[in-house]
């Protein structure tokens, strides 16, 4: 009931759009041997304004493990809301109730897109070339 509360005022008419940043465990210098990558600031713009030339009126609800890299690289404007710290059982129902979904690399975000429906963008480089 909290985030409803939090996020009802916010979004007001707006479309939105849920955004899955995975990052913490993608970033470990075993992941990072094995080749894996973790989707740039620059994949999230692309995504972003896609969504808001296609969608017009939207507000992206970015659910993350690293709300300090989102704050510096992608949340800029009144239409980005970090969602705040919540288990993730709540922050996947926040994302599933989106209209459609950004999502960087797992399952977690691959279940998002997938409840939510709609138009659904995901990172299509999550390796290393090679890896």
């Amino acid at each position: 009931m909290g985030l409803i509360k939090f996020l009802r005022p916010r979004i007001g008419t707006r479309t939105p759009i849920g955004v899955h940043v995975r990052r913490y465990d993608l970033l470990t210098q075993k992941e990072i041997r094995l080749g894996s990558l973790a989707a740039p600031r620059s994949y999230f713009q692309q995504a972003f304004a896609w969504m808001r030339s296609r969608h017009g009126d939207v507000v992206f609800l970015v659910a993350t493990d690293d709300p300090t890299w989102c704050k510096e690289n992608i949340v800029q404007g009144d239409d980005v809301i970090l969602l705040p710290h919540a288990t993730a059982d709540v922050h996947m129902c926040a994302l599933a109730t989106c209209r459609h979904v950004i999502m960087s690399v797992g399952t977690f975000g691959w279940w998002a897109g997938w409840l939510g429906g709609g138009d659904v963008i995901y990172y299509t480089k999550p390796h290393a070339p090679g890896s």
